[in-house]
């Protein structure tokens, strides 16, 4: 809960900058007659604020509540090896476009889980946010060799069907309106992808004004 004492004129201001974001810490005034504007900072509320849009065809979406006020948001199909690479490898790009009506109402939203056969990159509105399985600030496919760094290379074909527990705050990246979720898989022999974010957002603000004037007292006696 959050309490805020001035004058009426400067609180009002005070309060409203908070809710435009534009303050994060507030001090305490001690003025004579004070305005007490109290609400419930919490979150855990499903507003509405968060709509995926569109996606591939190939490609599933799913948003449901996964428990304690967080969202689960999930882009890609969960199986194995339905896309096929070849030996030289293939690249398979996939956007999902999600719809942010106030990014400041987002407490969370976050790169959760990652499950992949046999490389992935993910970027937020064209930042890369992750690179798997072995990091790097690029995916690319060339002569049947991956890059994922300037001097880094591997083989297409890894063998493995990947897992990753990731915890990446993609707020940063967030805007008002269509954002974009870019995830490139590339696939030797056979494989997979898909990814997983959390979210949570703020409830509505409830707020209740009291009006305290201290000095009362003194004012009826000089009257």
């Amino acid at each position: 809960v959050i309490s805020i004492a001035s004058s009426f004129v400067n609180t009002t201001r005070l309060l409203m900058n908070i809710i435009r974001g534009r303050v994060t810490k507030v001090g305490q005034f001690r003025w004579p007659r004070w305005v007490i504007f109290t609400w419930p900072s919490t979150d855990g509320c499903n507003q509405g604020g968060v709509v995926p849009q569109g996606w591939a065809g190939d490609m599933k979406v799913s948003w449901s509540s996964s428990g304690g006020g967080d969202y689960t948001l999930r882009f890609g199909t969960v199986g194995n090896n339905y896309w096929r690479g070849g030996s030289s490898g293939a690249v398979f790009d996939r956007n999902l476009y999600i719809q942010v009506k106030n990014v400041n109402l987002i407490s969370k939203f976050t790169l959760t889980r990652a499950e992949f056969d046999d490389w992935i990159l993910v970027q937020v509105n064209g930042h890369t946010v992750y690179v798997g399985p072995y990091g790097g600030d690029r995916l690319l496919l060339s002569g049947g060799r991956v890059q994922y760094c300037d001097t880094c290379f591997g083989g297409v074909d890894l063998s493995v069907s990947w897992v990753k527990n990731l915890n990446i705050d993609l707020r940063p990246y967030l805007i008002d309106g269509t954002n974009t979720i870019f995830m490139r898989t590339i696939v030797g022999g056979k494989g997979e992808g898909n990814i997983v974010m959390t979210v949570r957002q703020y409830c509505p603000l409830n707020c209740s004004v009291t009006y305290r004037n201290d000095c009362s007292n003194y004012e009826s006696r000089a009257r």
